[in-house]
């Protein structure tokens, strides 16, 4: 009797463990359907908005010859005004590299009403475009427009280009990291100094060059990390002279300028040492054989 009543019991636990984990692969399955219907969503949303806000801002700042090179300046570049309204347009972000999306928005502010009309938005506090320190930046990846998604295509030398009123400032990739949404030092006044400081988020790294940062969340659908691209400044154009030679033939300025790798690349280059080195060694043993 008393076997019975464990076995039962045993039986009991067993239904109890196999309905709990049913409703937990349940819930599981609707997190990911709800994540993948929030990423449509807001991209559906977002549609052309992107471009609308381009079009307006570019209205706002006038016409520009875009047959014509404007000649890099001497000399220091001009700063903008550090005292921006919050949702205040900056200016607007090209990234050849990125193609079709390569014009977007930059807004003042780094708050969710900022990000979610699907621009760039201004880290308060950090340095504007053409000015010593940190021009930092947020940005959504794989939602509200997804217009970086790809932001891992990068190579070392790309150029990025902040377009205000007035003037082009140039900047070209440099590197990229993978940190935690809690590691600020990111858009410290110069990162290189905090990060190798032994407590870079607490490190009072002072300015020494022009710095353009973006941060934008890593990797798609879990965002649980940042991926953080970091661009040095290399010169500046007078938007009334035209426009910067990296953006009237940007294919051929990746050709010239992209000289490093990107991610995939160095993922598909171990992938092929993979293959190759299970190939030997299978050709090894039919050799043994």
């Amino acid at each position: 009797m008393g076997a019975k009543s464990a076995k039962n019991k045993v039986s009991l636990l067993l239904a109890i463990i196999g309905v709990i984990g049913e409703l937990m692969i349940c819930v599981g399955v609707l997190l990911g359907l709800f994540v993948v219907w929030q990423v449509w969503w807001t991209n559906m949303q977002m549609g052309g908005k992107q471009d609308e806000i381009v079009a307006a801002t570019r209205a706002d700042f006038g016409a520009v010859d875009t047959t014509k090179t404007g000649q890099p300046q001497a000399g220091d570049p001009p700063v903008m005004d550090a005292n921006a309204a919050h949702d205040s347009t900056l200016g607007l972000m090209h990234i050849p590299r990125l193609g079709g999306t390569q014009t977007t928005a930059i807004r003042e502010g780094e708050s969710l009403d900022v990000l979610n009309a699907g621009v760039f938005g201004h880290y308060k506090n950090t340095a504007m475009p053409g000015e010593k320190g940190n021009f930092s930046t947020a940005i959504h990846r794989d939602s509200y427009g997804s217009r970086v998604l790809h932001i891992d295509d990068l190579r070392v030398g790309d150029p990025i280009v902040v377009e205000t009123e007035d003037t082009w400032f140039v900047y070209k990739f440099t590197d990229y990291e993978i940190v935690d949404p809690t590691d600020v030092y990111v858009v410290s006044p110069d990162p290189y100094a905090a990060r190798k400081s032994p407590d870079p988020n607490r490190a009072a790294a002072q300015p020494s060059e022009r710095y353009l940062t973006i941060t934008t969340c890593h990797p798609p659908l879990v965002s649980n990390k940042r991926w953080i691209v970091h661009a040095k400044f290399d010169h500046w154009v007078k938007r009334s002279d035209g426009m910067p030679a990296e953006l009237i033939n940007p294919n051929e300025a990746k050709k010239i300028q992209a000289t490093g790798t990107t991610v995939r690349d160095a993922i598909n280059d171990g992938l092929k040492e993979v293959r190759t080195s299970l190939a030997g060694t299978a050709a090894n043993k039919d050799e043994e054989k």
